[in-house]
């Protein structure tokens, strides 16, 4: 029997330790390339990826670990990664916004409100709160905009993914303030409106925002049926769907845990987790270019699920390799990135018990 705890230690240590991403010599543009997307990017996100594994090895008594925690936090304070005191420095892609939307910043946040409690700073946290509050809310449609590096706010950001990894951000907050309340605001207004398939699988466009009682009129829903049916938008996207479902799960277990199983109709959220298990989904995500290689799907669903976990946790593990006392992941699109987003094995100790007892 694999003791997951001791495995997961050993893959953050190899990833803490992997040449080409823990020496700060190397943290430069075009260190990562966001795998199948094949955006260059900056070195923020791998070494927030970084300070969150090695903030989990000093919790687990590796104290070494916090040099690199706090050479991470330093680059996540300067001005290379944030340079107009906006929105971190994502991504240099000149078509697309420098900031990588909403989830580039979530990674961010996320690495330094867990620096914030196991390094004892406060600083990391009152970062994240100011980031946090920079990014323009719509009271309305419940939902964020994404902001720009120089400050200013594009639109509201339409992707769901987005929208909701943002919300997992706000609701770590404390519930009077108000990155919380607006967390809340979208898990309340727009979380159960989800859109999913037959089976439970997440659609990948489902809305981001509360529409107005226009928008939910039955002109436009109507029309929205009709486009799919004969532009098959929908069934076109479905691998892409199975491979960013457990991406979708891993905040929406998070929200759960927070404010309770009665935001989502019971039927609806059963389907969500349980297709999860099916064999059509496990099958499926071996034909996605989003799974294993890039999102590290038996990591998120050994988080999200309370069972049943192990089968493709182990397949995880198995693309997974080891070369000159070093670790890369098979089949990769940019394997740095892969050996950095090891770190979410770690998210599954730190909130889930289950697993621990494995």
């Amino acid at each position: 029997m694999i003791n997951y705890k001791a495995k997961c230690i050993e893959l953050m240590e190899l990833a803490c330790e992997h040449e080409n991403i823990s020496n700060k010599r190397n943290w430069i543009i075009g260190l990562s390339h966001n795998g199948p997307h094949k955006d260059i990017e900056t070195p923020i996100r791998i070494v927030s990826h970084l300070l969150y594994a090695s903030c989990f090895l000093i919790e687990s008594g590796k104290k070494e670990y916090e040099k690199l925690a706090r050479e991470a936090l330093e680059y996540i304070f300067s001005n290379q990664a944030r340079p107009m005191n906006a929105a971190f420095h994502c991504r240099v892609n000149p078509s697309k916004d420098f900031s990588n939307g909403l989830v580039g910043q979530a990674w961010v946040l996320e690495a330094l409100m867990y620096a914030s409690e196991v390094l004892n700073e406060p600083e990391a946290r009152r970062l994240a709160y100011e980031v946090f509050m920079q990014h323009k809310w719509d009271e309305q449609k419940c939902s964020w905009y994404t902001l720009n590096v120089d400050g200013s706010s594009l639109n509201v950001n339409l992707t769901f993914n987005q929208q909701l990894w943002f919300a997992y951000i706000g609701l770590q907050f404390r519930k009077h303030e108000e990155p919380y309340k607006r967390a809340q605001q979208f898990v309340l207004e727009v979380l159960p409106n989800v859109e999913i398939y037959k089976d439970g699988v997440i659609y990948h466009d489902s809305c981001s925002f509360k529409k107005s009682k226009r928008e939910n009129g039955i002109f436009y829903r109507s029309k929205k049926v009709l486009r799919n049916i004969f532009t098959k938008t929908k069934e076109n996207k479905r691998l892409h769907s199975v491979g960013y479902h457990s991406f979708n799960l891993v905040p929406i277990k998070y929200i759960i845990d927070c404010v309770g199983d009665n935001i989502i109709e019971q039927k609806k959220l059963d389907k969500m987790f349980g297709v999860c298990l099916s064999e059509r989904f496990i099958s499926e995500l071996n034909f996605s270019k989003f799974s294993y290689p890039y999102n590290p799907v038996g990591f998120e669903l050994a988080y999200s699920l309370q069972e049943g976990y192990e089968e493709i946790l182990n397949k995880q593990l198995e693309y997974i390799k080891f070369k000159d006392k070093g670790v890369f992941v098979n089949a990769s699109y940019d394997e740095n990135l892969s050996v950095a987003r090891l770190y979410e094995f770690a998210r599954c100790f730190r909130y889930n018990n289950n697993l621990n007892n494995i």
